[in-house]
C-alpha cells in the first residue's frame, strides 16, 4: 500500500511541481488549496503525511497545525511545514505548535523525498 500524502499549498505551481515528485516517487498525492479545506481533508481523507505551506490565504501555518494538533485523528501525525521564508523565529513557532519539521523553498527532489521518508515508517 502507497502512503498518502496531503499538500496544502495555495500556489497552483508549487503544487503540481510537488505532486508530480510525490507522484513519481509512488506516493499517493491529496491536495488542498487552503487551510480549512486542508484540515477537513486530513480529516477525511487519513493521510499519512501533511506537507503545509505556512502562508496560506485563509489561515497560516501555525494555525493550521494548532488545529490539527487537537483533533485525535491527526494529533501524531507527521505535518512538515514548507515555506519561502527562511525565518529562524518562524521555525521555531512552527515546532512549537506541533510540526514535525520544517524545509525551506525552494527544494530538491531528493531533499523532499529525504524528509518525507524521515518521517514514514520504513
Amino acid at each position: 500500500m502507497a502512503f498518502r500524502v496531503l499538500v496544502i499549498e495555495d500556489n497552483p505551481w508549487n503544487m503540481r511541481l510537488v505532486g508530480d515528485i510525490l507522484e513519481a516517487a509512488g506516493y499517493v498525492f491529496l491536495e488542498a488549496a487552503d487551510g480549512k479545506s486542508g484540515i477537513e481533508k486530513a480529516l477525511t481523507e487519513k493521510p499519512d503525511l501533511i506537507l503545509l505551506d505556512v502562508m496560506l490565504p485563509d489561515m497560516n501555518g501555525v494555525q493550521v497545525t494548532r488545529q490539527l494538533r487537537e483533533e485525535s485523528a491527526t494529533a501524531t501525525l507527521p505535518i512538515i511545514a514548507l515555506t519561502a521564508n527562511a525565518n529562524d523565529d518562524l521555525r521555531a513557532r512552527c515546532l512549537e505548535v506541533g510540526c514535525t519539521d520544517y524545509m525551506t523553498k525552494p527544494f530538491t527532489r531528493r531533499v523532499l523525498l529525504e524528509i518525507i521518508q524521515r518521517h514514514l515508517p520504513a
